[in-house]
């Protein structure tokens, strides 16, 4: 597998100014968006500030968060607002096309084979009140959902990572338990995978549940490629963390850290490459950049930082 970096974005002022955005995605001519608030910037292909998309607003074309986003097979962004429950689409130039509605608090989005469905990941309940959070969206709103949500569930335990294969499988991940449950299509379960891991997962997944000196690792991002691999970005705890932290009183009088320089990540970061089929995993490559997400089967992302402190947003090839 080969993991290098391809385009690495630094500030250049208030406008093209880099945000830790966890929301980046690629047009149709290579350009890359990345989220802002309220806001897209847009950059070239090798990093230059070409233009922002959107404002602050409700109207079409405008945002209260920019959430998730994906790229369609004509190169349009579609751009997921959760506070508005919006989907809005734009082309490679940054034209409006059109906005539609979708559920609230959208937080994950990957597009299927079938370019007419998505998957997003948030809470909804199905006409009998059954709470799921992985829902099938088609032109008229969900088509099917998937991975009951648990109950009592906290912000961290209703995460899920989503990938969707050529073949139409459904992969759904856990974000702080190394499971991944693999879905037909049509909804079955099929199989559970379990990735082979170093840190020990949170107890009902919720790391609010580790020791306090404990630190729980996570499954950040996932993707499967055209040949039906999957890719999947791991965080986990390095050894001398603590080395970075300091303690302070949380709200119930527990122990909590804190990073003392934010620049330092308390976890190292790997692209593990596995055979779901065969169970077993064909590859690992590791970052001294720690990747946020992909952004498709063959590129990913992350943040860098320079001497000050500024994010340097950082975009990644990755094949097999």
């Amino acid at each position: 597998m080969n993991l290098s970096e391809r385009t690495r974005i630094v500030s250049k002022g208030d406008r093209g100014l880099v945000d830790e955005s966890p929301f980046v995605a690629l047009d149709g001519e290579g350009n890359i968006w990345a989220g802002r608030g309220r806001s897209i910037d847009v950059y070239s292909p090798s990093g230059d500030f070409l233009d922002s998309f959107g404002r602050d607003g409700a109207g079409a074309g405008e945002f209260r968060y920019t959430g998730p986003m994906y790229t369609d097979r004509d190169g349009n962004v579609h751009i997921f607002d959760s506070m508005l429950g919006r989907e809005t689409v734009a082309d490679s130039r940054r034209k409006l096309k059109f906005v539609r509605s979708v559920p609230a608090g959208v937080n994950k989005v990957v597009s299927a084979a079938n370019v007419s469905f998505v998957f997003v990941n948030t809470v909804h309940s199905d006409s009998t009140g059954i709470a799921y959070l992985v829902h099938e969206l088609g032109a008229n709103g969900i088509v099917r959902s998937f991975s009951r949500a648990p109950a009592g569930g906290s912000s961290a335990t209703l995460e899920r990572n989503i990938a969707v294969s050529k073949s139409g499988r459904v992969y759904v991940g856990e974000r702080y338990a190394p499971s991944i449950d693999i879905y037909h299509e049509q909804g079955k379960l099929l199989n559970r995978i379990t990735l082979p891991v170093a840190w020990v997962p949170p107890r009902n997944g919720d790391p609010r549940n580790m020791p306090n000196s404990e630190l729980a690792g996570l499954v950040q991002d996932m993707v499967v490629d055209t040949s039906g691999v999957l890719k999947i970005i791991v965080w986990e705890p390095k050894d001398d963390w603590k080395s970075n932290a300091t303690t302070f009183t949380g709200p119930g009088g527990e122990t909590m850290y804190r990073e003392k320089d934010y620049t330092v990540s308390w976890y190292r970061t790997s692209v593990l490459l596995y055979d779901a089929k065969a169970n077993r995993v064909l590859d690992r490559k590791y970052s001294n950049i720690s990747l946020w997400g992909f952004i498709d089967a063959e590129s990913a992302f992350g943040y860098a930082y320079d001497k000050s402190g500024q994010p340097e947003l950082v975009v990644f090839e990755v094949k097999y």
